[in-house]
């Protein structure tokens, strides 16, 4: 497995890597991602329901980034 030791990168680049990351393990190659999101985002599951989970006035005012 490849360790890969990424510091801090911005909230969007982190989850790319999760995902790319994803994308590679079928290629049947393994990973572990270290890295710290550079400011507060919000990331919900697949499965998850925005405005059931969120109070999306208060991720607006606070300028939080959201990803599902």
């Amino acid at each position: 497995m490849r360790v890969y030791r990424l510091g801090s990168v911005s909230w969007s680049d982190s989850q790319l890597f999760y995902h790319a990351l994803a994308r590679l393990a079928r290629l049947a190659r393994e990973g572990l991602i270290s890295c710290s999101p550079d400011r507060p985002y919000v990331c919900l599951g697949f499965h998850q329901d925005v405005t059931q989970e969120l109070d999306l006035a208060y991720c607006r005012r606070m300028r939080l980034p959201i990803f599902q």
